[in-house]
């Protein structure tokens, strides 16, 4: 089954268990990826390699993994924490798409352009990691130095990989461990490690 076909799929199964108010979040989602079910559908399989730690959902299985992760989630922290959490995730996707820092204050000209040259090297895989950053950085668990440093590292490793012809995708969690022990020695003003 194709992305959009999934997206249909999952939309609508959505739109049959999903109380009204968590409803209109997703409505809003859709309105917001310009009702593109690709890019929907892009969005969900990066979502979930990020909640399934870095173990990249197959094309192929999307609709089936997000119904899995779903049901799942519902019983242990509910459908509205669920929902908001992908609402909240999805809005930092489009940032990275759209290359637009929206109502995202602490988003600057500095970190669009690392978002930039991340996209200008075709890096999308990097999606995943990008998203539990952003959140961190958001969320004020990493300060702004911190997350800079992590966006500066990960646009030096994806442009090195771009110069040394390499095609291979970027491992997640390689990456994730690669760049906490570049950031070993920074911590931020509370004391807490990049993580």
């Amino acid at each position: 089954m194709d992305f959009f076909s999934q997206t249909e799929e999952l939309l609508c199964f959505l739109n049959l268990n999903l109380s009204k108010t968590n409803l209109i979040l997703i409505n809003d989602l859709k309105t917001k990826f310009l009702n593109d079910y690709n890019l929907i559908a892009s969005f969900i399989k990066d979502y979930l390699t990020l909640k399934n730690s870095y173990i990249i959902c197959e094309d192929e299985n999307i609709y089936k993994n997000f119904i899995e992760y779903y049901n799942k989630n519902c019983e242990t922290i509910g459908e509205d924490l669920l929902i908001l959490d992908l609402y909240k995730h999805a809005k930092y996707y489009l940032v990275f798409i759209f290359e637009k820092k929206f109502e995202f204050n602490l988003i600057d000209n500095e970190i669009i352009g690392y978002i930039e040259t991340i996209n200008l090297f075709y890096a999308l895989e990097v999606y995943p990691y990008l998203l539990q950053k952003f959140d961190k950085f958001l969320n004020l668990k990493i300060d702004r130095n911190i997350f800079c440093s992590v966006l500066k590292s990960l646009v030096d490793i994806v442009v090195n990989r771009n110069i040394d012809s390499n095609t291979e995708k970027i491992d997640l969690v390689f990456l994730d461990y690669e760049i906490n022990k570049i950031l070993l020695g920074h911590k931020d003003t509370s004391g807490r490690l990049v993580g």
